[in-house]
């Protein structure tokens, strides 16, 4: 994909974090968004193998809940990001321009489990 949204409905369910990936490169080339369970959201662009090696662009306070929806839209580098369809969070990076997306549920050291319903996904 390319200039798009990309909205999911997530119902945590264990982890930390649950979250978006987009233009999706490589294997090891995308945007990383998560919503963490400690309030917090973050924009990473991942780079090679090794997750401490990401690119922090955008981060903050969110109040965390176990359902609702996460959402991202990308306009020629112009990146926006939301949870519960508000705003939280906005930045520019155009390192990567186009490519696959996914969901994920997360955790540092366990198991996550999270139920993602009602993928949209649309061009602007």
């Amino acid at each position: 994909y390319r200039n798009f949204a990309f909205e999911v409905r997530a119902n945590y369910i264990s982890g930390d974090y649950i979250g978006l990936i987009f233009c999706k490169e490589s294997a090891d080339s995308y945007y990383l968004f998560t919503i963490n369970t400690n309030n917090t959201y973050k924009l990473l662009r991942n780079v090679d193998a090794n997750i401490n090696d990401a690119v922090p662009l955008a981060s903050g306070n969110v109040s965390f809940t176990s359902m609702g929806y996460i959402a991202v839209v990308v306009d020629n580098g112009a990146i926006s990001l939301y949870f519960n369809q508000q705003l939280i969070g906005r930045t520019s990076d155009s390192a990567f321009t186009h490519g696959q997306i996914a969901v994920l549920a997360g955790n540092d050291t366990n198991a996550a489990h999270a139920l993602f319903t009602n993928a949209r996904v649309w061009q602007l």
